[in-house]
């Protein structure tokens, strides 16, 4: 049987609200961001970037785990995750930063699946 292809687009549509504590994030703090991991928005206020980036990890990763690279453990509505609060090692949350969720379902997802269909030589 021969295989099957499809175009899958989806997005995700998922509000957050992102702590971001301005007396630690501050000017000292993004000089030695960027210096050991990438650039900031040059565009952007460097604490709104910082939010933007909390969001994207977010995204990316989830709610499995809080633990960004460049901030540290950063909490969820004030917590870390069940996994990480029941962790053998002590992880500390970074003081400073919280995501807070506004949906109260995880399901803000849009697909729509088209089967292609291979054009046929004749």
């Amino acid at each position: 049987m021969a295989t099957r292809k499809f175009k899958v687009t989806f997005s995700v549509d998922y509000e957050i609200d992102v702590e971001v504590d301005p007396k630690i994030y501050d000017d000292e703090f993004v000089q030695a961001f960027q210096r050991h991991f990438y650039d900031l928005d040059e565009e952007a206020e460097p604490i709104m970037d910082i939010a933007s980036h909390l969001a994207q990890y977010h995204a990316r990763l989830g709610h499995d785990t809080s633990f960004i690279e460049g901030y540290g453990s950063v909490t969820r509505d004030g917590q870390l995750t069940i996994r990480e609060q029941f962790s053998k090692e002590e992880i500390k949350p970074s003081p400073g930063l919280n995501i807070i969720p506004i949906q109260d379902e995880f399901d803000p997802w849009n697909i729509e699946v088209v089967e292609v269909k291979e054009k046929t030589e004749q």
